[in-house]
């Protein structure tokens, strides 16, 4: 379980997974990367507690990876099959303690399994989240893999996941679980049921900004660091880039001609493994005003010859002090997919001081029986840019939850 807080440095990570919200207080978040692929998993099949985060209350589950299926949601890297060989339900392990009163928003990507996609069955699955306290719950919703009153062309559509989302009321300090259930079938055609479920993925629990205004807004001024590496010719194994200085190890540039087809909305971007690991820093010292609120934010991705051999890859980002060297902040990734994300770190000094950015590339995990290869982080739109923060006060009364 990924617990993330808002710490008293004023540092935070803010997840882009979901746009709708501009500062998410994040409590839980889980994509399934970290589970081993099994045909079935299941409590009374194999061993208890296969799926890190969660316990499979019900039946039984399939994990699907990059091996197993994973053309169907190529973007996805794994996800689970909410039918195994029978009807599945899970539920998480450890409860989530609401930080603060109010609104919360479960979010997630959801799908059919494409077997049951080509063979006109529609999957239904229910999401409930509910008190650790009691078991009242607190908000639940059946969510359909196909929407029959839509065009064929669409609600059989199964290659890319769509976006699912389940709000509700809590108060601070109350403890909630999140179940997932695969709930029924119905086949739109002759064919009768099949084992081929809803397929689920990046499962978030997050508080968003209040309504009263955007909690995080840039200031109208020109970012202090911005870098999309389009200035750097593409090539492998390269030491030398505009803007960043290569401590160690050597960084492939890619795109623009050279393996653009693996991202090909970014343009240039850089690989931190060309032929060995890399480390690499900001050239120019960046001036950061005291007492100013700072966002340091970078897309991310993973090689996708890494991917394809399901080879994790791990990497840091750092703030360090361009004087004396001290870290200020450095924040880990890991990273199995193959789509680009975008990260967020918020950084706000007490004097003013110049900094640089640094990157690291850390270990490989192989999820499979192959060793490490050299295929690595992915890093592009690296940008350092003062933001202003609004007020995140809220009050609520004790009646909020059944008023909601």
């Amino acid at each position: 379980m990924k617990n993330i807080y808002n710490l008293s440095t004023s540092i935070f990570l803010v997840s882009a997974l979901s746009a709708n919200a501009n500062q998410q207080d994040i409590l839980f978040e889980d994509n399934f990367e970290s589970n081993q692929f099994h045909n079935v998993l299941s409590e009374k099949i194999v061993i208890s507690n296969e799926l890190e985060n969660w316990n499979v209350t019900k039946g039984d589950v399939d994990v699907i990876g990059i091996f197993s299926w994973g053309h169907w949601y190529p973007q996805q890297g794994r996800y689970v099959d909410l039918i195994g060989f029978n009807a599945g339900e899970i539920e998480l392990k450890e409860p989530v303690v609401i930080k603060k009163s109010g609104k919360h928003v479960l979010a997630f990507k959801f799908g059919n399994n494409l077997d049951a996609r080509n063979l006109s069955v529609r999957n239904d699955f229910v999401v409930r989240v509910v008190s650790d306290l009691d078991g009242k719950v607190l908000a639940e919703k059946v969510f359909q893999t196909a929407n029959n009153s839509m065009p064929v062309t669409e609600w059989l559509k199964g290659d890319e996941m769509l976006d699912g989302e389940l709000t509700f009321s809590a108060l601070m300090g109350d403890a909630v679980k999140v179940q997932i259930a695969q709930h029924q079938q119905v086949p739109l055609s002759h064919y009768t049921a099949v084992l081929s479920g809803a397929v689920i993925d990046d499962v978030k629990l997050y508080k968003p900004a209040p309504v009263n205004g955007n909690c995080l807004t840039p200031i109208n001024e020109t970012a202090v660091f911005n870098d999309d590496f389009e200035s750097n010719m593409p090539g492998i194994a390269v030491t030398h880039l505009t803007n960043w200085t290569v401590l160690s190890g050597n960084i492939d540039v890619k795109g623009k001609g050279l393996w653009d087809s693996w991202y090909p909305n970014q343009g240039a971007l850089v690989d931190l493994i060309g032929t060995e690991p890399s480390v690499i820093k900001s050239k120019s010292s960046i001036i950061l005003d005291s007492n100013k609120e700072y966002e340091l934010s970078f897309k991310y991705g993973n090689n996708h010859d890494a991917r394809n051999l399901e080879v994790q890859n791990t990497f840091n980002i750092s703030l360090l002090d361009a004087v004396t060297g001290d870290l200020l902040t450095t924040k880990e990734f890991s990273v199995l997919k193959g789509s680009m994300e975008t990260a967020k770190i918020l950084y706000k000094s007490d004097v003013t001081r110049s900094v640089q950015i640094q990157f690291t590339q850390l270990k490989q995990k192989s999820l499979l029986p192959y060793s490490a290869v050299w295929s690595g982080s992915m890093i592009d739109n690296v940008k350092l840019q003062a933001v202003r923060l609004c007020n995140e006060e809220e009050t609520f009364q004790v009646e909020y939850r059944d008023q909601y």
